[in-house]
């Protein structure tokens, strides 16, 4: 009888060990289970950091690149400001130039008008002189050759009439005079077309 209930305590006791083995069994795989799950949390918690510290690693030279580019672009912002400042300095010289030329070639055109108006007018003015010139160089050779022809006369009836003679000298002398005065007229007629076709050299130089 004691033998069964020492059997029988020994059984519970086995039991209770063999339940209590399972238990810590159970608890082992449990604290392993957690412990693997630790770990892989842990691992899961370097590679998203490592991954973290990767994407910052990124956006810091990200940013440095998007620094450098915006300094860029603020530089050439700047240079195209300028570079556009100085353009319209430029179109404004330009313009001012364009209407300098403008005014400067309208003040020729009219010169030019003038000048040309003051050639044709000279051109004609040295036209009439030239045939005044003529005409009187015309009468200066017949004055010539008629006082040549009344000084044969003249010597020719000098012994003969002595008033003829008189009236011949006094002929004589007023064909003189006249003669004298057609070449001053002569005279200044051509001092005035020397001075025309000076003019006219002049003219034709501009």
């Amino acid at each position: 009888m004691q033998n069964d209930q020492q059997k029988a305590a020994m059984m519970e006791r086995i039991n209770q060990l063999e339940m209590q083995k399972s238990e810590e069994e159970t608890a082992t795989k449990e604290h392993e289970l957690s412990e693997l799950r630790w770990k892989e949390q842990w691992e899961e918690i370097r590679r998203a950091k490592e991954g973290m510290e990767k994407q910052l690693e990124d956006a810091c030279r990200l940013i440095a690149l998007l620094k450098s580019r915006l300094q860029q672009q603020a530089k050439l912002a700047y240079e195209l400001e300028e570079q556009r400042g100085k353009t319209s300095e430029t179109r404004e010289e330009v313009m001012k130039c364009k209407l300098a030329y403008a005014e400067m070639k309208g003040n020729m055109d009219t010169q030019v008008v003038s000048l040309e108006k003051e050639l044709d007018h000279v051109q004609r003015t040295l036209k009439c002189e030239k045939t005044r010139t003529s005409a009187l160089q015309g009468e200066i050779a017949g004055l010539s050759k008629r006082l040549q022809q009344q000084q044969c006369i003249t010597g020719k009836l000098n012994a003969k009439e002595a008033l003829r003679a008189e009236h011949h000298a006094t002929e004589r002398t007023r064909l003189q005079k006249e003669v004298g005065t057609l070449e001053k007229s002569l005279q200044r007629n051509k001092q005035t077309t020397i001075d025309a076709v000076a003019r006219v050299d002049e003219l034709q130089q501009l």
